[in-house]
């Protein structure tokens, strides 16, 4: 099971991407209900935050509805625990 560290923008970030082709992409490839589908994004949605916050950067504004993430050029050694984490 997956334990969330932002449900809150995680959440905020499902909901304004749902229609992003890319994510609907992601979904396709979920199996179950939509609910199922639902989880497994917003979980996406929030380790990508993680990520960002760990290796690239992050900002979340104060009513937490969405956040900015970006990657950034962390060279091999970061890459390679990066990769491992996921």
């Amino acid at each position: 099971m997956y334990t969330f560290k932002y449900k809150e923008v995680a959440e905020a970030l499902h909901d304004a991407l749902i229609f992003d082709p890319f994510i609907i992409t992601i979904a396709q490839q979920v199996p179950g209900s939509a609910s199922d589908k639902q989880l497994a994004l917003t979980s996406y949605m929030d380790y990508s935050i993680i990520e960002a916050e760990t290796y690239g950067r992050l900002f979340i504004p104060d009513d937490r509805y969405g956040a900015s993430i970006w990657a950034i050029p962390t060279g091999t050694l970061l890459e390679s625990e990066k990769s491992t984490g996921k």
